[in-house]
């Protein structure tokens, strides 16, 4: 009869265990994120802000600035929201909470190109294609980028690799697809939780014309 306290060391036993435990913890947070989409302005639809909110939060706690970025040195996390705020209430959610041992502060920015300190940037899907325009590496380096394309009825053949993680529907709940060619080029490490669960995509810089 197979032993599993005898076949594996100590030390390879505990580490095992944690990894079961954390990547369980790691379902059961973005388990919250199954949701049936309801019409705007409903008690349902305002339930469902504040549950993209937590999930943004998540993507956040599971994602890390390269040492170089200079973020280890900052005592806030800035989240900002590309020209408007899509989150409404489940802002709420974020704003003057913890989170990676910092406290969370959130604004709008109105402007095309992002100069702001931002740590976090916010993209709905009516000012995406304004984003990808006036945007590039070079001033997204740094930052982790999150975008809402839940609104089905609109659809983009590349980001451009500006994007970190979607947010899509999927049967009518909540996912995320992650894009490690992005990650890479913003300096910013997904964790391993996040590459399992989410869907890993790649796409091309520019479409041809």
């Amino acid at each position: 009869m197979f032993k599993y306290a005898e076949y594996y060391p100590r030390k390879y036993r505990t580490g095992i265990l944690k990894y079961v435990l954390s990547m369980v913890f790691v379902f059961v947070l973005f388990d919250l994120s199954i949701v049936v989409y309801a019409d705007t302005h409903s008690a349902e639809y305002e339930r469902q802000l504040k549950v993209k909110a937590a999930f943004i939060r998540n993507l956040v706690r599971f994602s890390q600035w390269q040492k170089n970025s200079g973020f280890r040195n900052k005592q806030v996390i800035e989240i900002c929201l590309y020209q408007e705020n899509f989150l409404y209430d489940g802002l709420e959610i974020l704003t003057g909470k913890r989170l990676k041992f910092r406290k969370v502060q959130s604004r709008v920015i109105k402007s095309d190109r992002i100069t702001e300190p931002c740590d976090v940037i916010l993209i709905p899907t009516s000012t995406l294609q304004r984003f990808l325009k006036f945007n590039d590496t070079g001033n997204l380096k740094n930052r982790i980028t999150i975008t809402d394309l839940t609104d089905e009825s609109v659809s983009f053949k590349t980001l451009e690799n500006k994007v970190i993680f979607r947010l899509i529907r999927s049967n009518l709940h909540l996912r995320f697809e992650v894009n490690k060619t992005a990650a890479q080029r913003l300096n910013i490490s997904i964790g391993s939780e996040l590459l399992k669960l989410g869907n890993i995509i790649s796409e091309p810089d520019r479409i041809k014309q």
